[in-house]
């Protein structure tokens, strides 16, 4: 059998326990009597009593210590049972060395840290004391590579002096790593240059490496927004998914610049607030700015079109006011029976007077008789008179 420390505390136990119920029998059971005469009888009651009055007092004192030496066993086996159980389900983790038997740090890793962008910087040979200009191409917590005009040459040790902010200014010391001619974009031959940090502080190291993740996370929320689409004509945002400007109409292409050239003077460009442009102000006036001799033929025919629309667009209400004088279509018929003195009587139809003020005796339900006029055949005067 396979000896375990469970085991062995299992039999530890059983004995304990066995020892511990022989005692407590021993100890509260009295001793018999023997038999004898009536006067060793009484004395052995008597003593039976002396004995059993002792042992009940002690009974009850190891009853007691037996008590709590079982519960005080028992909360040990279980504590002993509930880590065994716990340690064996876990699995044993060995801890892994580096095999070059160097420590990793978080400074190593951080070096490697690098982010492109541009930045411009001054940097001077040790022994040589002037200044140089150059551009940062990209930066890391633990060197940064930019190009210059002047051809250093590797392990050259330099000074370098840059500003990642208005409370981030730099002047450290480099040890130049390698040298690569290229061009820029005018197609001047510089330098590409990397240089290692040398004596850097761990303070320098996390403000160098903080603005790195700072421009970083700038970069990627700029790719996660949306940009908007500017017109080319009037200068306004549109939406990114827009393919002709809410304002103007005129056809939205995709930028491939940061800014688009517009189709207008940079001066006459609607402001953001939504002020018309002098450009503007002139088409809907009717008359067209004069243009200069640069101006291309594609802009001039684009302009063209533009005003051509504002022209047609402006409302005309000339036609409305006229057709207020104009006979309607829609009059009324004639009768083609109706001779020439009934047209002759339209004609001759006397205007509506203006009402004259009454006087004050006169009596309101009789109408003063209008002035006697030449009627027409076959027509009379209306009578003022209801009875008649």
């Amino acid at each position: 059998m396979v000896k375990t420390p469970m085991n062995a505390l299992k039999k530890l136990l059983t004995r304990l326990t066995t020892r511990l119920m022989l005692l407590f029998l021993l100890v509260t059971v009295p001793a018999a009597p023997s038999c004898g005469d009536k006067s060793t009888t009484w004395e052995l009651v008597q003593s039976f009593g002396e004995t059993m009055s002792h042992q009940e007092a002690r009974g009850r004192f190891y009853l007691l210590l037996f008590f709590v030496t079982v519960i005080i066993l028992a909360t040990a086996g279980l504590t002993w049972s509930f880590i065994k159980n716990n340690l064996s389900r876990g699995e044993e983790l060995e801890l892994e060395t580096n095999p070059d038997g160097q420590e990793l740090n978080g400074n190593q890793k951080r070096a490697w840290l690098r982010l492109a962008f541009k930045k411009d910087l001054l940097f001077k040979i040790k022994d040589d004391g002037e200044f140089n200009r150059g551009q940062i191409t990209n930066l890391s917590g633990g060197g940064m590579q930019f190009s210059t005009g002047r051809e250093l040459t590797p392990n050259e040790q330099i000074r370098v002096s840059f500003a990642l902010g208005p409370d981030k200014k730099f002047n450290l010391d480099g040890r130049v790593v390698r040298v690569m001619p290229s061009s820029d974009g005018q197609g001047e031959k510089c330098f590409l240059t990397g240089i290692q940090f040398l004596h850097l502080t761990s303070a320098e190291q996390d403000r160098i490496v903080n603005s790195v993740l700072q421009e970083q996370r700038k970069l990627m929320l700029g790719k996660r927004t949306k940009k908007e689409k500017t017109c080319p004509v009037c200068g306004r945002p549109n939406l990114n998914k827009a393919e002709k400007c809410w304002y103007c109409q005129a056809p939205l292409e995709e930028q491939s610049e940061s800014r688009q050239k517009s189709l207008l003077p940079e001066e006459e460009l609607l402001d953001q607030s939504g002020g018309a442009s002098s450009f503007v102000n002139s088409t809907m006036d009717g008359n067209p700015r004069s243009e200069g001799d640069n101006t291309p033929e594609w802009l001039r025919r684009v302009r063209e079109l533009i005003a051509a629309e504002k022209v047609e667009e402006e409302p005309s209400d000339e036609w409305q006011q006229q057709h207020l004088f104009d006979t309607p279509e829609k009059g009324i018929k004639r009768n083609s029976s109706r001779s020439d003195k009934d047209s002759g009587l339209s004609s001759s139809m006397p205007e509506k007077k203006d009402k004259a003020t009454k006087p004050i005796d006169e009596k309101p339900h009789i109408k003063q008789p209008e002035a006697e006029e030449d009627l027409p055949d076959g027509f009379t005067h209306f009578s003022t008179h209801p009875d008649d």
